[in-house]
């Protein structure tokens, strides 16, 4: 019984500060701003969602600058066209550079990257991966948000930030409570 007892009070003890209403300072505020003004002007319907890293440190209430977008309905490189083209004319231009894809080096996704108001910010349209039984190259596919989240490494690292909604997706609806307790899960 004791045990027990000490048990749940070093888990309770393990349990990380974790927060949905992330806080986004004003230089990722410029940066969603600008991402939303071009779809507008595009007349996109897309959803933007930061993947990874960024949305798994801003609940812990860090910092970062890892901001990886993934896109619901358009590829990474023509997002990022658009994007390079409306920085240019408002004098704040970058190209941008393609990442192709490469099975032999395990890259197996298109990845488009540029330098939005001095941050460089990485483009990619959501996923879903097929694997053949005798392949460990996966056939690609745009994916659903769910189909992307489920294909992820790990749980914590599966959630979405919407900065078309303002709101954290965590479509495996194992991540949010993972990060609580620092369980590094698979997706599925």
């Amino acid at each position: 019984m004791e045990t027990q007892a000490n048990m749940s009070i070093d888990e309770e003890e393990t349990k990380h500060q974790v927060t949905t209403d992330i806080k986004i300072n004003p230089h990722e505020q410029k940066i969603f701003d600008t991402i939303l003004e071009v779809a507008q002007k595009n007349n996109l319907k897309t959803v933007f969602r930061v993947s990874g890293g960024w949305v798994r440190d801003k609940m812990l209430l860090r910092e970062s600058n890892d901001i990886d977008f993934a896109l619901d309905n358009i590829y990474g490189a023509e997002f990022a066209e658009m994007l390079s083209k409306h920085l240019y004319k408002k004098n704040h231009g970058s190209k941008f550079g393609v990442i192709k894809a490469n099975s032999d080096k395990s890259k197996h996704l298109e990845t488009a990257t540029l330098k939005v108001h001095g941050t460089f910010i990485d483009l990619v349209n959501l996923r879903s991966e097929e694997y053949a039984s005798d392949s460990r190259v996966p056939t690609i596919e745009i994916g659903t948000p769910l189909q992307d989240a489920l294909r992820r490494d790990l749980t914590i690292n599966s959630m979405f930030y919407n900065i078309n909604t303002k709101e954290v997706e965590d479509f495996t609806e194992k991540g949010i409570e993972d990060l609580k307790v620092g369980f590094k899960s698979k997706s599925v």
